[in-house]
């Protein structure tokens, strides 16, 4: 089946499915760079015209400054879709919820492209890598979770998994498993420079059972300053940018009032993780 292109003579491509086929994703070409592309079934039939994933949803739809890059990964449900970085969110690995809208993943210093290649069932995990800044500088892997934020999957190997790599260097993370337990890739034995292939178990790492589609009850949004976030019990809270900066992370315990007064206007996103289930709401700081 052709999943059709925007425009006549124009190329896309399709990179990866959710499991039931009903959300493809790829990239469409127009003018050059490789953009957004998501296919959604159609109940009559095919699939509805592929749809670009927007930075801005009330920005010009044919900015391709607005327009995000290409997506290389979506979640099993279909929910969150993940992708390649380019000139429009400064290089970074990036996911994306109807709910969330654009989140960038961040960065590290003097590496190239970020590249989204897997994310968990319920997308509480995201796995990929950095390509280098030079042409044939190694991949660089990482891993990222809504608790935490980015981290360099090397060294998230020795540190929280307490796995010693030896002359072992990861260069990618290419996949997770839908239950968020296992990640897969290559790296090289700086030793022999040979190639080996490597399979990570995560479970018990990241403390996280589920994502849940509950709102945050959280008010006025948007705010000026203080904003009032309805909880109970205890529970993690981090507050992160539009480029995925965490920017606030604090223990709470009821009912909290969040002061952003200090922090300039733009969107961010509250994650609240009580009970290993995280909930995430976008917030707008005027």
């Amino acid at each position: 089946m052709d999943l059709g292109t925007l425009f006549f003579g124009r190329s896309t491509r399709a990179n990866a499915t959710n499991y039931d086929g009903s959300v493809v994703v790829g990239w469409q070409d127009f003018n050059g760079p490789w953009k957004s592309a998501v296919w959604r079934k159609n109940p009559a039939g095919g699939y509805f015209p592929n749809e670009y994933i927007l930075i801005d949803t009330a920005g010009n739809p044919n900015d391709e400054y607005n327009q995000i890059g290409e997506c290389s990964a979506v979640s099993a449900d279909g929910n969150w879709i993940g992708g390649y970085g380019d000139f429009a969110n400064n290089n970074e690995p990036w996911i994306w919820s109807r709910d969330s809208g654009v989140i960038n993943l961040g960065t590290f210093p003097g590496l190239g492209n970020g590249y989204v290649s897997g994310i968990s069932a319920d997308g509480s995990i995201v796995v990929g890598w950095f390509d280098g800044f030079f042409f044939g500088d190694p991949r660089t892997p990482f891993i990222w979770t809504h608790e935490n934020g980015l981290q360099e999957f090397n060294t998230y190997i020795r540190n929280e998994l307490g796995d010693s790599t030896y002359t072992h260097q990861v260069y990618t993370a290419e996949s997770i498993s839908p239950n968020g337990l296992y990640v897969a890739g290559y790296g090289v034995d700086t030793s022999t420079f040979l190639y080996f292939a490597y399979r990570v178990t995560l479970n018990g790492t990241t403390g996280i059972s589920s994502i849940t589609s509950e709102k945050i009850d959280m008010y006025p949004n948007p705010t000026s300053g203080f904003t009032t976030i309805e909880n109970k019990g205890q529970a993690t809270l981090t507050v992160s940018d539009i480029r995925g900066r965490v920017v606030i992370k604090t223990e709470i315990n009821g009912k909290y009032s969040l002061d952003l007064t200090e922090y300039n206007s733009g969107i961010y996103f509250v994650t609240i993780l009580s009970n290993d289930k995280l909930r995430t709401e976008k917030i707008i700081k005027n």
